[in-house]
């Protein structure tokens, strides 16, 4: 039997008393959540959050067999002989049993900090099989695929989600003694979508919980950012907003029905600025984790002993590293748990976390916006150069969703999501900016994936044949006749401006030159380039590739010597004083003019630059 869990999303399958799975306890941090208030937990999809939930759904929550109701009478009638030991047993192993009974066999000894320990584990250890629980999940199957930022559909989705998870209480509610006819009627209404107030449905739910059981309950819920879907604020209504806002107001503030509540996300951007006024809610993300840090990942020495479990493996921990590691939480660094799991299960490193999530939304971004496309081109080349990191304000965690930038949004978006991790300086907490990068070889896959899917079509691919001969070369000549062959094939009805040209050629150039690095729209001299091509292997000279698109075909010759001329005009060469392009000997610098699918070109070497050796970027 394979050990390692892959596709198990109930914890109760993890830790059964058929499982052999090998798991990492997270017991422990249960203390921090628990007790009392909301805690809001944001990390990237795939970490585990779902089954740290789950986890403490089935430490909390009462046996199943409890719903009878002469067992449920048996049970407060013995209440105060039983103390949890008789349903306690399948816990004894978790590192949260064993702590309690190691700072309690020595309780005479205890500094302050371990009595308070102590104190904090009984009280958790008091809750077992002892809490009514409910567990909700706004989980969009369409998530990453199809933005959700309308009411209608935002309210659609509250009422499905909250009506389906009250139809799991249905028979016990509806026959409870503890709730009289009005409250059965208003239950009934929830589980029929009726006429209620949804921003309100999820506290009257946990109303009706509370009152049968006597007893506040707990609260969670998981994926509470599946409500609203986007990368772009600007899509988001205003009304919908509102709804979202007001939803886990009066959820998460003043619910006298709760002890505690656990929300799992990606984003805060619902929680920013939507509980104002409540300062009972703990959040927990990649800037600001807290104690909560170590848990949604594995650290190094975890990966370790999880390779101990399978002796016989080919994988070793430095390629684990190389493709996993690297997400900075905290002062924690961690690696990817779904891609370590799937990789040990399956005795061979592949892109498991990126091949489960959708980039939809992203591409869509960076097809309309080139400024930023060329940003995330240059972040891809050079991640560990801090000139080409994204920086964004710490003060960004408090910012409301509609006061962001469309770009900080993205950047956000993007650490949120797990495919940017904090740059080793972010972590100082005196600066008030911070730096991302790209954390390992896998996320670095998913942004070439990224920068295909802009420019990709079936066309691309077909056409990519004809950069063959440049591939192997890397003569300008082959170039230049790539491009003509090209021309020739290309629907005419594609090429209308100077940008479609571009957006062609791009394409062209990125999806089929693994060897050589294309630099789009990037800041150079005193302008902008349009294209350039870099070696990324042996080669030492580049191209720079200026556009311009002629009215007439007369007209071909001369817009390819201005293309040629704003080349010069505006210094682009200087761009490879970088250091980062310190292997480039000889600049061929290439004016380009099109109209229809007729080209020309002029083209000049540029003599080898002046470099001194402490040249900076």
């Amino acid at each position: 039997m394979n050990k390692f869990p892959v596709g198990i999303h109930r914890f109760g399958q993890l830790v059964g008393k058929e499982a052999q799975f090998v798991w990492i306890d997270r017991s422990l941090y249960m203390k921090y959540v628990v007790l009392q208030g909301t805690t809001l937990i944001l990390r990237p999809r795939r970490s585990g959050k779902t089954m740290f939930l789950n986890m403490i759904y089935d430490f909390l929550s009462p046996p199943k067999s409890r719903k009878h109701k002469f067992r449920e009478l048996l049970d407060k009638m013995l209440s105060w002989l039983r103390k949890g030991d008789r349903d306690s047993a399948a816990f004894h192993s978790w590192q949260l049993y064993k702590r309690l009974k190691s700072l309690e066999s020595s309780a005479d000894t205890l500094s302050l900090q371990e009595k308070e320990e102590l104190s904090e584990l009984r009280s958790v250890w008091a809750l077992q099989g002892q809490t009514p629980v409910l567990f909700i999940s706004f989980a969009s199957p369409d998530c990453g695929k199809k933005p959700i930022t309308d009411l209608e559909t935002v309210e659609e989705t509250v009422k499905s989600v909250v009506s389906e998870t009250a139809f799991q209480f249905r028979t016990m509610l509806l026959t409870s003694q503890n709730l009289n006819s009005d409250e059965k009627e208003r239950f009934k209404r929830l589980l029929e979508k009726g006429n209620i107030n949804w921003q309100e449905s999820l506290k009257l739910l946990c109303q009706f919980l509370c009152l049968h059981f006597e007893k506040r309950i707990v609260l969670l819920i998981d994926e509470y950012d599946g409500l609203i879907n986007t990368v772009d604020p600007d899509s988001i209504t205003a009304d919908a907003y509102r709804f979202v806002q007001l939803l886990w107001a009066k959820t998460c503030k003043d619910n006298v029905y709760i002890k505690a509540c656990v929300m799992t996300g990606i984003t805060r951007y619902l929680f920013n600025g939507a509980m104002s006024g409540t300062n009972n809610v703990r959040v927990s993300d990649v800037l600001r984790p807290g104690k909560l840090a170590p848990v949604f990942g594995f650290r190094e020495e975890e990966v370790i002993e999880l390779l101990k479990e399978n002796p016989g493996t080919s994988l070793e921990i430095g390629d684990l590293r190389k493709q996993y590691n690297g997400y900075r939480i905290g002062a924690e660094r961690l690696y990817n748990p779904w891609s370590i799991m799937s990789a040990l299960s399956s005795e061979s490193i592949d892109n498991y976390w990126s091949a489960t999530g959708s980039v939809w939304s992203f591409v869509q971004q960076l097809k309309s916006d080139s400024h930023l496309l060329s940003k995330v081109q240059k972040l891809y080349y050079f991640s560990e150069t801090e000139e080409y990191q994204p920086a964004l304000p710490r003060s960004i965690s408090g910012t409301v969703l509609t006061k962001l930038s469309k770009e900080d949004f993205f950047w956000y978006t993007l650490l949120q999501a797990g495919y940017l991790t904090l740059a080793p300086s972010a972590g100082l907490p005196e600066t008030e900016w911070f730096n991302l990068r790209i954390p390992n070889k896998e996320t670095k896959d998913a942004f070439a994936s990224f920068l295909s899917d802009v420019s990709s079509s079936a066309f691309v691919r077909e056409q990519a044949k004809h950069l063959a001969h440049f591939s192997a070369s890397a003569r300008l000549d082959d170039l230049l006749l790539a491009f003509e062959n090209i021309l020739v094939s290309v629907s005419l009805k594609n090429l209308t401006c100077e940008q479609s040209y571009h957006n062609l050629l791009f394409g062209l150039l990125f999806n089929s030159l693994s060897e050589w690095m294309v630099l789009s729209e990037v800041e150079a001299g005193d302008g902008i380039l349009d294209l350039c091509l870099v070696p990324r292997g042996d080669q030492d000279h580049c191209f720079i590739i200026e556009l311009k698109h002629a009215k007439t075909k007369k007209q071909l010759a001369k817009q390819a010597e201005l293309a040629l001329k704003q080349i010069d005009d505006r210094n682009y060469q200087m761009l490879f004083l970088k250091r980062e392009y310190s292997h480039v000997r000889t600049i061929f610098k290439v004016g380009l003019a099109f109209h229809s699918k007729d080209m020309a070109y002029k083209c000049t070497e540029q003599p080898p630059l002046k470099r001194r050796s402490n040249s900076q970027s």
